[in-house]
């Protein structure tokens, strides 16, 4: 793909199948990779988890090239590399020494039926956003200034508003999608 659709992308097509290609799971599978290793234990100190602590100080300072420099090598296309994984998986390891292994409180249960209702929400953004993006072009409506090649938004309290109300929508709408799917499998034995 780097090499047969080089930036600056000419036309529809080539956009479009450069999405479809940056949208497969391909490019997800070191994440579930590491997923899938840490579900047979997520101790940061085994020693089958030690190369995390060797692959974090590369991904920081890529990261930090990256985000703050704006150093983006030409094959690199997209947050979904092997680079950007280490990091998020430092961060899941040392969370899953921090946290207690049960959950008791009043927010306990809040939390857990949105972290069971995560892939619903993600979708539900998904759907949402294309929508949002596709019939309202304009919809942020904040002026902005370019300040190198990042954006700055000129008002930010008009952009909160916005945020929370974006994110009460796809909350509530991949909350609600995960209830009826759970209540319409439980009502068919699955």
């Amino acid at each position: 793909m780097y090499f047969f659709f080089p930036y600056p992308i000419d036309s529809a097509a080539e956009a479009y199948i450069v999405t479809a290609i940056r949208g497969n799971v391909l490019f997800f599978l070191p994440a579930i990779g590491l997923g899938l290793w840490f579900s047979r234990g997520h101790d940061l100190f085994e020693r089958r988890n030690s190369f995390i602590l060797a692959l974090l100080p590369p991904s920081l300072v890529f990261l930090v090239a990256y985000q703050f420099f704006r150093m983006k090598p030409a094959f690199i296309r997209g947050d979904y590399t092997l680079l950007f994984y280490p990091y998020a998986a430092f961060i899941f390891l040392v969370m899953m020494a921090i946290l207690p292994a049960t959950a008791e409180g009043r927010g306990a249960s809040t939390i857990r039926k949105i972290s069971s209702a995560t892939y619903h929400i993600f979708l539900f953004q998904i759907f949402y956003f294309s929508i949002v993006w596709h019939l309202w072009a304009g919809f942020l409506g904040i002026p902005t200034i370019e300040v190198g090649s990042v954006q700055v938004f000129l008002d930010l309290w008009l952009y909160i508003p916005y945020y929370l109300m974006n994110l009460t929508i796809t909350f509530l709408g991949g909350l609600l999608w995960y209830e009826l799917e759970t209540r319409a499998r439980l009502r068919r034995g699955f």
